[in-house]
């Protein structure tokens, strides 16, 4: 069980920085893309649904935090 704990969490990390890091790519040279849904797509992928839901939910907040002034 810890290490498919382990597994989880690097998953996780990966899925997060990618989103992050793709995100910040297009947004600075201003692409019509949606890379930031990528890691999303590679933990869903990886570890299933409930996984891609909460990268995507981690994601959502942190977006949030970034652009609503707060």
């Amino acid at each position: 069980m810890y290490t498919n704990t382990k597994r989880i969490n690097r998953v996780l990390i990966v899925a997060i920085l990618m989103n992050l890091c793709l995100f910040s790519f297009a947004y600075y040279f201003n692409l019509p893309l949606w890379l930031d849904t990528t890691g999303t797509i590679y933990a869903t992928c990886i570890l299933g649904a409930p996984v891609g839901f909460i990268v995507a939910i981690v994601l959502q907040i942190l977006y949030d935090k970034k652009f609503s002034g707060s």
